[in-house]
């Protein structure tokens, strides 16, 4: 999901938006790189990495350009500061890191890259899967696991049986409303599913199936247009907030009519939805959490520390007053993390899970009681047009990981 989003993002707004400012930034940072042009190539990637401050590739980067300008005490500081982030870089044999070799601070740097990329946080196997789904949605009513297929287009539960489709399109997020006795499929096209054709590339909808025998109750199309509907989350009265990928854009379902809640604007990437009390907390691939006033429609990006990044974040739940859970596929190492809110600031980000064998690109979950349930392998990078595995032999079972929050 967010990778085909990414691609169709940056032909859009190109120098409208702070984000698309700093990749330009990059692109010309690295091509001064590559004729050793190395001021320039400070001036650039400092420059974008301004843009996005919490961004660790462009950090990486910016520490680099540091050393190749003799700056080694602020390369020192930058890449310490990364790996307080919690993220993996393998620097020990990086040339462009030579001249900070003999540093004791730079050993230190370089042990605590390891760190990070050992397993932490503790999960169990909650079930797993049949092979090629391309796991992305998943729910639970308390009895049942439901998991939804971009590749089949189907939703599955854990007991191996089939709840309802092939829909002819993508399944990505899902909900239940125990209340309605409905589930909620948010399902897009995209190249990685079966049936795709390139004439139905762009088309959404947003399904409700009966619970209780899997038979369509309501579908909702998307507008005219390019679209990714590819997460949803239900409100306590029963209305449903979707997340358009492309567009970008959120909308919503009320009294039985999809509507545009809130389009553009700050937004680029949008991936999961959260509802707590009176705010819709959204992710954004590339800028954050947005936290949006749902009486207002105002939007506000929530603040975090210094030494914590909240890019790349997919999946995101919303517990507990002031706790937000997510699943984090847009950085190294993908992991499971816990954000703590004060207002609309966040206060901590601890990871739960990082660097788990089952990891394979981790995507959407559910939660249930103190449990959060989570496809810990989609395999999304395996396949390509119509689903075809690019390699049979590394496709593998699902597997559904049990973390505690």
């Amino acid at each position: 999901m967010k990778r085909l989003a990414l691609v169709l993002l940056l032909a859009t707004n190109l120098f409208a938006d702070p984000v698309a400012d700093s990749r330009k930034l990059q692109r010309e940072a690295l091509e001064a790189y590559k004729a050793k042009d190395y001021a320039t190539f400070l001036a650039k990637i400092r420059g974008a990495s301004d843009l996005r401050p919490d961004h660790p590739t462009l950090l990486y980067y910016l520490a680099g350009a540091y050393t190749m300008n003799g700056r080694n005490d602020e390369a020192l500081s930058t890449l310490e500061r990364v790996a307080r982030m919690g993220m993996v870089y393998e620097i020990a044999e990086e040339p462009d890191f030579a001249p900070l070799r003999s540093d004791k601070r730079f050993e230190g740097v370089a042990e605590a890259f390891k760190k990070n990329a050992q397993p932490i946080g503790k999960a169990s196997r909650a079930f797993t899967t049949v092979k090629g789904l391309i796991t992305e949605g998943l729910a639970y009513d308390g009895r049942r696991f439901f998991v939804g297929s971009v590749r089949t287009g189907t939703i599955r539960t854990n007991d191996g049986g089939t709840f309802a489709g092939p829909t002819g399109r993508g399944v990505f997020g899902l909900a239940i409303d125990r209340k309605r006795r409905l589930v909620w499929a948010a399902t897009s096209v995209i190249p990685q599913h079966v049936e795709f054709r390139e004439e139905n590339a762009g088309r959404a909808a947003v399904v409700a199936f009966g619970l209780d025998d899997g038979k369509v109750r309501s579908t909702f199309e998307a507008p005219e247009g390019k679209h990714l509907f590819g997460d949803l989350a239900l409100a306590p009265n029963g209305d449903v907030y979707i997340s358009d990928s492309t567009t970008p854009a959120i909308y919503r379902i009320s009294a039985g009519k999809l509507e545009l809640f809130k389009e553009g604007g700050p937004f680029l990437s949008l991936q999961g939805l959260a509802v707590r009390d009176k705010t819709l907390y959204v992710a954004d691939y590339s800028k954050g959490i947005f936290a949006i006033d749902l009486a207002t429609r105002d939007a506000h990006l929530l603040t975090s520390p210094r030494d914590a990044t909240l890019l790349g974040v997919d999946g995101l739940y919303a517990p507990a007053p002031g706790i937000l859970i997510a699943t984090q596929n847009g950085v190294n190492p993908h992991r499971v993390i816990r954000i703590a809110l004060k207002g609309t600031a966040v206060n901590r980000v601890d990871t739960l899970l990082a660097n788990h064998p089952d990891f394979d690109e981790p995507t959407l979950g559910v939660i249930a009681g103190r449990d959060f349930y989570f496809n810990a392998a989609s395999q999304f990078e395996l396949y390509g047009d119509r689903g075809t595995a690019k390699d049979e032999s590394k496709v593998r079972e699902g597997v559904v990981l049990r973390v505690k929050w």
